[in-house]
C-alpha cells in the first residue's frame, strides 16, 4: 500500500464529511468525483480497486492511482479519470500499474492520504451491484467498514473484520448507486441522467467502533450528546443494574466513577443519559445473550450511536484529591490528540487500557505504547493529577481532534523502550530524555498500573521508590551516571489475587531512539550477576522464579469484586535489575610531548567549543595529578584525569556531548599546585 508522506495544509476530512462522490460516466473506465467539500492544496487521495482484506491491504490490486490537489477546490467541483485518459492529468498520477476497469464488478475503493495511514472514503461500483467475495471476516473484498448498505462512507477508523452483507441493502439500484449515509438514505443515478446533489449537501454522523479482543471489562465514554447507555449498550449482555439491563442480579456490569469518593459504583439505570466528556467501564461478555441457547455471539462486536455528535468545549469534572485519578472520556466522533488538549494541575501522562495487553497503553508527550498519544472515537481514558493541593481542569476542544500530525512530530526526543516477553505475554517500559525530565518523580513520568481484568499478565516496569512506572521521564542532559532499579514480573490468577509465576522471559530493547552517541547503557541482572551492554546486544533472557507465598492483591478486580482505582507498588523488596546511563563525558589522552621543570595549564582550544576541545597541561615533577572540570556553582561535571603522571608536557582531550551550554572552569590539582582556568561551551 502506498504511504505518503505528511502534508501541512492539506484538508483532513472529518466524521460526517462525504467529501467525494463517485459517479459513474458514459464507459466503464470513464470516471467522475464529485467533491462535496472545500478541499486545500496538496489534499491527498488513492484509488484502488477490488477492494481490501480486513486488515487494510488492498485485495488483488490491478493498480493505484493517486489524486493531489494542485490547488484550492471547491465543493461542487467534479474531477474525471478513466482509460481514455493519459496520466497524469487533471492532478491524478499512476502510482501501481494503472488501474484496468470493467463493468464486470470492479469497485473503486478511495482513502484519504493521511501521513503514514490511509482512510476510507468512499466506494464506486461499476456494475449496478455491490459484489462481495468474502467468505469469513478475513477475506472481506471491500473496505472493513462498509456495512448495511452503505456504498459511500464517511471517514472514520477502520471496524475490523467487518463483512459486507448485500442482503440488508435497500433501494433500487441501477447503473450506480451513490448512499450517503445509510442503507435507507439511497440517492440512485444512471449514467444517462445524472443528477447531482448541492454543494452545500451534508450528512449526520453515526460512528461506531469495534470491541475485539476477549472478554473483560473496557473503557468508554460517548461521542454524541443526549444518548443513553442503553442505546450504546443495547446489544450486549448487561447484568446487576436496576432498571434497562437484562438481569437484575449478579455484579453490575456497568460502573460509573466516581470523583468524591475516589472509587466505582455501580450504574443504576441504563436509560440515563451518558455524560459527554466522562467516561465510564463496561464488562463486555462474549455471549450477548445468555438466555439464547445459540452459539456464543464471539468477537468482534460492533456498537453505533445515531444521534448528534457533542460540540464545543467539554470540561470533565475532575476528582480535585493531590495525585487522584478521574476517569473521563473523547466526546467526540472523531479521534483526539492527547498532546493538543489544555490542562492544568493535571500531569502530563495519559492512561488507556487494552484488553488485548491485559494492560495500559501510556503516552506522555514523548514516548509510550499509545501511538503518538491519539485517543479513538467511544475511547474512556484516566488523567492524575499532580502531587500538593491540585486545582485541577482539563478542557477537551473541537481544535483538539486529531489532523494527523502535529508540531511534535517534527522534534526527534531522546528514547528508550525496553519489552519483555514470556510465551503469548508480553509488556513495555519505556524512558523519555526531556528538559522536564527528572532522577525522580515529575510530572511526566508514567506509572504502571494494575490491570482491569482478573487474569494473567506480564509486567517490566522501573522503579522510583515504591510506584513502578511505565515510562521514566530522565533529563535530556545526563551529568553523572544513573543506576535505574527495574522489576520485571509475571503474574498468574489465583484466588486470593496474583501470584507470580515463573518461567522463561526474553527482554529486548526495540527502540533505542536519538541518544547521544557516546552514552554507555547497560542492563545488570542481579541475582546473576550477568550486565549486558545494550547498545551492542540485543536480548537478554533469565528464569524468572515461583515466589511462594507471595501474593499480590486485586486492585483493578475482576467483574466478581469491587472496583477501586489503587497505583500499583513494586512487589519486591529489592529490583532484581539495573538499567545503568553513562552520561557521554570522554576523554582521550596522548603520549608525553617533552619534560618541563614546571606545572602548567594551558588554555583549551578551541574556546568557545562544541562538543570537543583539548587542554595542554605540564608535570614539573612525579606525582599523583587530578584535572576535574566544574560548573559555575562549584559542582563537580566531570573528572578528566586522576592518576600518577611522570614529568613531561600532555594534552587531552574532553568531549562534552551531553552537556549543557555554559561556562566551565577546569582545575589542575597536584602536591602544592592548584591551577584553574575558564572555558565556554556553546550548542
Amino acid at each position: 500500500m502506498l504511504m505518503a508522506g505528511m502534508s501541512f495544509g492539506q484538508t483532513i476530512l472529518e466524521p460526517g464529511d462525504i467529501s467525494i462522490i463517485g459517479l459513474q460516466a458514459d464507459t466503464p473506465d470513464s470516471v467522475s468525483f464529485l467533491i462535496l467539500k472545500d478541499l486545500e492544496a496538496t489534499t491527498e487521495f488513492l484509488f484502488t480497486d477490488n477492494g481490501v482484506f480486513s486488515n487494510g491491504t488492498f485485495r488483488e490490486t490491478e493498480g493505484i492511482i493517486k489524486y493531489t490537489a494542485s490547488g484550492t477546490i471547491s465543493a461542487g467541483t467534479i474531477i474525471s479519470w478513466g482509460a481514455n485518459l493519459s496520466l497524469p492529468v487533471n492532478g491524478f498520477s499512476e502510482e501501481d500499474a494503472g488501474l484496468n476497469l470493467s463493468a464486470s464488478g470492479d469497485q473503486i475503493v478511495v482513502y484519504q492520504v493521511n501521513g503514514a495511514d490511509t482512510n476510507f472514503v468512499s466506494i464506486l461500483d461499476l456494475n449496478g451491484g455491490f459484489v462481495s467475495t468474502a467468505s469469513s471476516s478475513n477475506n472481506s473484498a471491500i473496505p472493513p467498514n462498509l456495512r448495511e448498505g452503505v456504498n459511500a462512507l464517511s471517514i472514520s477508523p477502520h471496524v475490523d473484520n467487518a463483512v459486507y452483507d448485500e442482503s440488508i441493502t435497500s433501494g433500487t439500484k441501477s447503473e450506480l448507486n451513490v448512499a450517503t449515509a445509510n442503507s435507507a438514505n439511497f440517492n440512485t443515478s444512471g449514467s444517462a441522467n445524472l443528477t447531482f446533489p448541492s454543494a452545500s449537501y451534508t450528512v449526520s454522523s453515526n460512528p461506531s467502533f469495534a470491541i475485539t479482543g476477549t472478554e473483560g471489562w473496557r473503557m468508554l465514554s460517548t461521542p454524541t450528546s443526549n444518548n443513553t447507555y442503553d442505546d450504546l449498550l443495547g446489544d450486549l449482555w448487561t447484568q446487576g443494574i436496576g432498571a434497562g439491563a437484562d438481569v437484575s442480579n449478579g455484579t453490575a456490569s456497568v460502573q460509573l466513577y466516581n470523583t468524591s469518593t475516589d472509587n466505582f459504583a455501580a450504574a443504576t439505570d441504563l436509560g440515563a443519559t451518558m455524560t459527554a466528556g466522562t467516561g465510564f467501564i463496561t464488562f463486555v461478555y462474549s455471549d450477548d445473550d445468555y438466555t439464547n441457547s445459540g452459539a456464543d455471539a464471539g468477537f468482534p462486536k460492533t456498537l453505533s450511536l445515531s444521534g448528534t455528535e457533542n460540540s464545543g468545549d467539554v470540561s470533565p469534572t475532575l476528582n480535585t484529591e493531590g495525585d487522584a485519578f478521574t476517569l473521563v472520556g473523547n466526546p467526540y466522533a472523531s479521534t483526539i490528540d492527547w498532546d493538543l488538549i489544555s490542562r492544568t494541575d493535571v500531569t502530563g501522562t495519559v492512561y488507556v487500557y487494552d484488553n488485548a495487553d491485559s494492560g495500559y497503553d501510556t503516552w506522555n508527550g514523548t514516548t509510550g505504547d499509545l501511538t503518538d498519544g491519539l485517543i479513538a472515537t467511544y475511547q474512556g481514558f484516566w488523567v492524575q493529577n499532580t502531587s500538593g493541593s491540585p486545582t485541577p481542569s482539563l478542557t477537551i476542544q473541537e481544535a483538539d481532534k486529531s489532523t494527523g500530525g502535529t508540531f511534535r512530530k517534527d522534534v526527534k526526543p531522546s528514547t528508550i523502550k525496553l519489552t519483555a516477553e514470556m510465551e503469548e505475554l508480553s509488556a513495555n517500559a519505556h524512558f523519555s530524555f526531556t528538559s522536564t525530565g527528572e532522577i525522580g518523580k515529575d510530572n511526566f513520568d508514567g506509572l504502571r498500573l494494575d490491570p482491569l481484568d482478573f487474569k494473567e499478565f506480564l509486567s517490566i516496569s522501573t522503579v522510583v521508590g515504591d510506584e513502578q512506572l511505565s515510562i521514566n521521564n530522565l533529563p535530556s542532559e545526563l551529568n553523572e551516571e544513573v543506576t535505574i532499579p527495574m522489576d520485571v514480573e509475571a503474574f498468574t490468577t489465583a484466588e486470593e489475587g496474583w501470584i507470580p509465576k515463573g518461567g522463561e522471559i526474553t527482554l529486548t530493547w526495540p527502540e533505542l531512539k536519538n541518544l547521544p552517541e557516546h552514552w554507555e547503557i547497560t542492563l545488570t541482572d542481579y541475582k546473576t550477576g550477568i550486565t549486558t551492554n545494550v547498545r551492542t546486544e540485543s536480548s537478554y533472557t533469565f528464569i524468572a522464579e515461583e515466589a511462594k507465598g507471595k501474593v499480590k492483591p486485586k486492585t483493578m478486580y475482576s467483574m466478581l469484586s469491587p472496583v477501586s482505582v489503587v497505583k500499583s507498588k513494586s512487589t519486591n523488596e529489592s529490583s532484581r535489575f539495573g538499567i545503568t546511563l553513562t552520561p557521554s563525558t570522554s576523554v582521550s589522552i596522548d603520549d608525553e610531548i617533552d619534560a618541563p621543570t614546571e606545572f602548567t595549564l594551558g588554555q583549551n582550544y578551541p574556546n568557545p567549543f562544541n562538543p570537543t576541545t583539548n587542554i595542554n597541561y605540564s608535570v614539573g615533577e612525579a606525582g599523583p595529578v587530578n584535572i576535574t572540570v566544574y560548573n559555575v556553582m562549584g559542582q563537580k561535571v566531570a573528572e578528566l584525569l586522576n592518576t600518577t603522571k611522570n614529568a613531561g608536557s600532555y594534552q587531552l582531550t574532553w568531549n562534552a556531548t551531553g552537556v549543557a551550554s555554559g561556562i566551565y572552569y577546569y582545575r589542575l590539582t597536584a602536591p602544592g599546585q592548584v591551577l584553574t582556568r575558564q572555558m565556554t561551551l556553546i550548542k
